[in-house]
């Protein structure tokens, strides 16, 4: 899978969340300054499960670090995890979710220096 790095354009709100994408996809990112998020909107195309994950691009974690996801910019959250390793597959944020958009957010709640470099890696599964 290749990747993309995080635009330039604010995304720090679910309002302004990067432009939608269809899973497969990895976004290289950084939350920079401290108390930073971003946001982005996944075009999930059927029905299926969304897997995703923060990793520092070999697999290992990144601690710190904090997913949530919305239904859609207008709707509440879905599911919110805190900590290193966020592979949600290993939780029951894996449930099998209509066709629609979502927008994951990924934050360091208790990142207060900023500049934690990590990807973001989104696939589906049927």
């Amino acid at each position: 899978m290749s990747w993309t790095r995080e635009a330039a354009a604010p995304n720090s709100t679910v309002a302004q969340a990067e432009a939608p994408r269809a899973p497969p996809f990895a976004v290289r990112g950084a939350l920079l300054p401290a108390g930073d998020m971003d946001c982005f909107t996944i075009e999930q195309r059927a029905p299926g499960r969304l897997l995703y994950q923060v990793h520092d691009g070999t697999g290992a974690c990144v601690q710190a670090t904090a997913l949530t996801v919305f239904t859609t910019p207008d709707r509440p959250q879905v599911s919110a995890f805190v900590g290193g390793c966020l592979l949600s597959s290993a939780t029951n944020n894996a449930l099998r979710r209509p066709a629609g958009r979502y927008v994951v957010c990924v934050t360091a709640p208790i990142n207060d220096t900023g500049a934690l470099d990590y990807f973001l890696t989104v696939t589906a599964e049927p």
